[in-house]
């Protein structure tokens, strides 16, 4: 019974120095317990983050949200609060693009409307009234300079 244990303690990573303490006899945990003090691993933090599969994995995963989850969350808190910004300050003759893929050039916008209406069309002066949030892409219009 006791080379199983020392197999399944080398199988799952517990400290050498737990594995060596262990008695060479067949008695019995509680007895081994009582007699070695030593046999029982003391704890401690690096015992269980580094000694025990379970405590690996908890690190495996605090190391994953803080490299990866983290900084994809502030990235995209970020690109949300520039995207409501640029909604927001939509002016006329801004070129933009809708979500749908449609480009035109905003006629008239106003920040307590939801609403904005685009020209899709210069040759007809077809015009679309659509939600703010089917923009994606705005293009500030330039100011023209003669050369």
């Amino acid at each position: 019974m006791l080379e199983l244990l020392e197999k399944t303690y080398i199988a799952y990573g517990f400290p050498l120095a737990f594995q060596a303490s262990s008695p060479v006899s067949g008695d019995s945990s509680e007895n081994v317990t009582s007699k070695n003090p030593a046999a029982v691993p003391q704890g401690g933090i690096y015992e269980f983050l580094f000694g025990s599969p379970i405590g690996f994995m908890v690190l495996s995963l605090a190391m994953l949200y803080l490299m990866v989850i983290l900084p994809q969350q502030r990235t995209a808190k970020k690109q949300q609060n520039e995207m409501a910004s640029m909604l927001k300050n939509l002016k006329k003759n801004d070129r933009v693009v809708t979500s749908s893929g449609i480009h035109g050039v905003v006629l008239a916008a106003s920040s307590d409307v939801p609403t904005v209406t685009i020209r899709i069309d210069d040759a007809t002066n077809a015009k679309m009234t659509l939600n703010r949030e089917a923009i994606t892409t705005v293009f500030k219009e330039e100011a023209k300079t003669s050369g």
